[in-house]
């Protein structure tokens, strides 16, 4: 009998936080832009609301699973070797064979803006959500470096990727091979790793909910650009916290085995490359019923469908294709 491990607060967040991307990536598409005939508020408040912090909390969760198996990595040819295998060959893989493709039919492309599109994918540009397969990977080679090589500790990274984050986003406009996300992103996979298996109680929930809720006020009534731009950096930090903490403290009091999580959680990489291809498709080829029941009907054929794909690569022995060993 395989064992099989106690499901902790970070399975369930990784499954919440791929829910919420494939939620704000059908969303967004209903603004009064994209279908000026119907109201749209409602998909547009649920946009805004899920990209407020979601990427941040997948980078955290990025960071915060490296804390916990950082040991494996002791020499950096095998971790380099790794994360080439777990994130640019799925990056170019479903690039490639996938996303491009999705867009071309989506948008009619002719010959000229499909190969345009794939001279932005090799250079990371303008790659829809792969970016973050670009950006962590560029974030753990840097993090090795820092943490390992350099030996800076955790808090000083954190204050200093926050700093660089600012100046970078007031300064410079630099997209080649998404660099400008992982600089944006770093600060949060850091605070994954800072919080990785700490102890809290119930009071830290309001303490980071006031935090969240001080700088969302400082934001509104502020009228300096870097101001809002380093607020903004920071604000998704108690975010996280508070999400982290009300995890674990659920996890304390309840055990969650059922089979659908164990199953969503297994598939969760998979829904993240496939879900996008997925959704400029079903747009194309569906006719549009009304808003809920399409909203609803474009989230759950994505992860149904990119649960099946995996399992078509997986029986074609095509597993590292998807960063799978």
């Amino acid at each position: 009998m395989s064992f099989r491990r106690e499901l902790n607060e970070y399975d369930l967040l990784k499954v919440f936080a791929t829910l919420l991307v494939v939620i704000g990536h059908v969303t967004i598409r209903y603004n009064a832009t994209s279908h000026p005939t119907i109201d749209t508020s409602i998909p547009q408040a649920i946009t805004q609301l899920i990209y407020l912090f979601h990427m941040p909390l997948f980078m955290a969760l990025s960071g915060a699973i490296y804390k916990i198996g950082e040991n494996k990595y002791n020499q950096f040819s095998t971790f380099l070797a790794n994360k080439v295998l777990r994130l640019i060959v799925p990056y170019f893989f479903v690039g490639c064979f996938f996303l491009v493709p999705s867009i071309w039919l989506f948008q009619d492309w002719n010959g000229e803006e499909v190969l345009k599109q794939y001279e932005n994918l090799f250079l990371g540009k303008d790659c829809r959500h792969l970016w973050y397969l670009l950006a962590l990977f560029e974030i753990f080679v840097a993090h090795y470096f820092f943490t390992k090589w350099c030996k800076i500790s955790y808090v000083v990274l954190l204050f200093s990727s926050i700093i660089v984050s600012t100046i970078y986003s007031y300064c410079l406009d630099f997209d080649l091979f998404s660099v400008n996300m992982a600089v944006r992103y770093y600060p949060y996979f850091i605070v994954g790793v800072i919080l990785c298996k700490k102890k809290y109680s119930p009071r830290a929930l309001i303490k980071y909910a006031l935090s969240a809720g001080l700088i969302a006020v400082i934001l509104k009534l502020n009228h300096y650009v870097s101001i809002d731009i380093l607020l903004s950096v920071v604000w998704p930090i108690p975010i996280i916290a508070f999400f982290i903490v009300t995890a674990s403290l659920i996890v304390k009091k309840y055990k969650f085995e059922g089979l659908g999580l164990r199953t969503m959680l297994e598939y969760c990489f998979p829904i993240y490359l496939f879900h996008v291809p997925i959704i400029y498709v079903f747009d194309k080829v569906v006719p549009f019923v009304n808003l809920p029941v399409t909203i609803l009907l474009t989230i759950i054929v994505s992860v149904i469908i990119s649960i099946i794909i995996a399992i078509i690569i997986r029986l074609l022995h095509g597993k590292y294709l998807i960063g799978e060993k």
